[in-house]
């Protein structure tokens, strides 16, 4: 008759000897589907910490707990985020943009500059002296 609880102890005393004593390798440990689905969470929900850190650098507003909540998948939060900075960038660019200069055909008409009316009084007025003598 074999001895089964010998059996038993070497392969204990084998995985022992491989995995060290009071080691577990976690690696050989089925997962359940929770567990695999908490996993998947956890770095859904890392995802979009960063995209919202981003997008806070950026100046646009992400409610990263209500992005969690509703199980927003983090590739289309950052292609809103990007589309918002593309947008804020292009409305930045605009207001800033000096309007471009108002072409017209002919000759250059001197607008009412302060300045060119002060000089044209005191050029009529030299004139009316100078006629006056």
């Amino acid at each position: 008759m074999v001895d089964n609880n010998d059996d038993e102890s070497e392969e204990a005393a084998a995985i022992e000897q491989a995995i060290g004593f009071g080691e577990i390798d976690l690696a050989a440990v089925p997962r359940t589907a929770a567990a695999a689905n908490a996993l998947i969470e956890r770095q859904r929900a890392t995802e979009i910490v960063e995209i919202a850190a981003i997008a806070r650098r950026q100046g646009i507003v992400v409610d990263t707990k209500r992005a969690l909540e509703l199980a927003v998948d983090p590739g289309t939060l950052g292609a809103a985020v990007l589309a918002a900075a593309a947008a804020r960038d292009d409305a930045t660019a605009i207001v800033s943009a000096a309007p471009p200069p108002k072409l017209s055909a002919g000759p250059a008409v001197a607008g009412g500059s302060p300045l060119l009316d002060i000089a044209r009084e005191r050029a009529a007025e030299a004139e009316r002296k100078r006629g006056n003598r």
